[in-house]
This record gives C-alpha cells, sequence and structure tokens, in this order.
C-alpha cells in the first residue's frame, strides 16, 4: 500500500520543504517510487528540483486538466509541481465553484485517488503551506502519515502542538 505522508507545520521556516525534498531524494536513491506533491504556493518544492516551468502543476490538475501528470525528477522521483494560485483563499473559492457536491476536504484525495491505489508508487510525500487552511485539511484527509519538522525552539514546538490539537479535535 501507498504511504502517503504530510509534511507539516504552522510554523514557517522550520523545513518542511527540505525535509520533503530530502526525503524523497533518499527514498528513490533507496529504489522506492516517489512521488511528491508541491501543495505551497511559495513553490519552493518545485523552484528546488528545478521544475517551475516543465509541466502542468497542481492547480492545473484540480481546476482545469483534472488529469494527474507530474514531472520526472529522476527514475524514481515524480514531482507535481506547486502553484502560486494555491494560496487559500482562491482555493476555497475554486473548490466550490468546481466541486460543490463534493465534501470540500475530500477534493485532493478524489482527484489523486488513481494515483493512490497504484502498486508501483511507494511513497507519496506532500509538502504543505505553514497553515492549517482547507488546502492542509485536504492534505491530511488524503494521507496515511503525518511528519511535523520542528526546530529545537519554542514557537516551533507551539506549531506542532497546534497541530497535534487539531488533529485529534478533526480527525479523532
Amino acid at each position: 500500500m501507498t504511504k502517503i505522508i504530510s509534511i507539516l507545520n504552522e510554523k514557517g521556516g522550520v523545513g518542511k520543504t527540505t525535509t520533503t525534498s530530502s526525503l524523497g531524494s533518499i527514498l528513490a536513491s533507496r529504489g522506492f517510487k516517489v512521488v511528491m506533491l508541491d501543495l505551497d504556493p511559495q513553490a519552493d518544492l518545485t523552484l528546488a528540483c528545478k521544475k517551475a516551468d516543465e509541466a502542468t502543476n497542481i492547480y492545473d490538475i484540480l481546476f482545469e486538466t483534472k488529469k494527474v501528470t507530474g514531472v520526472n525528477v529522476n527514475p524514481n522521483l515524480v514531482l507535481i509541481p506547486g502553484s502560486s494560485k494555491m494560496a487559500a483563499t482562491k482555493f476555497k473559492t475554486k473548490i466550490q465553484d468546481e466541486y460543490s457536491l463534493m465534501h470540500p476536504i475530500t477534493v485532493l484525495r478524489s482527484v489523486f485517488k488513481s494515483l493512490l491505489v497504484r502498486d508501483d508508487i511507494h511513497f507519496v510525500l506532500i509538502d504543505c503551506p505553514p497553515n492549517l487552511d482547507l488546502v492542509v485539511q485536504n492534505a491530511l484527509a488524503m494521507s496515511t502519515h503525518v511528519l511535523i519538522p520542528v526546530v529545537a525552539h519554542s514557537f516551533d514546538v507551539n506549531g506542532a502542538w497546534s497541530i497535534v490539537c487539531a488533529l485529534n479535535c478533526k480527525y479523532s
């Protein structure tokens, strides 16, 4: 079964993108098939992979083509590029317009359903923005695991704690 890992923290600058990129590269180098999904509107994971202008991005997949496509970073690693259009307010409005009959936190899972049942993909790593908005809620709804990177600093621990509290309230 594919492991779907959301990498998130409500605090910015704790290494979410670096963790996603490094973990994806390490897993791919060990022979695992990995898909990295850049949900952060800053699209730094996309820039780090030097694939900014090469493919259909996550916004296009959700609201234009509705067909999952990615960019091969190497033989075992695929990137689904990010987009600045994934900002929270724009995303929520588009979800209401395009997917009005669907529960708003299940849209990502529904669109990526075909990807998640494939036997040849071992990991999907989701680089999330630093918040708990609808984009992140969609990531959590399709995840089997959550990874919360922190720096040994009280503000970062507070960000991690708020996620744990939110998960206990919403998903238990």
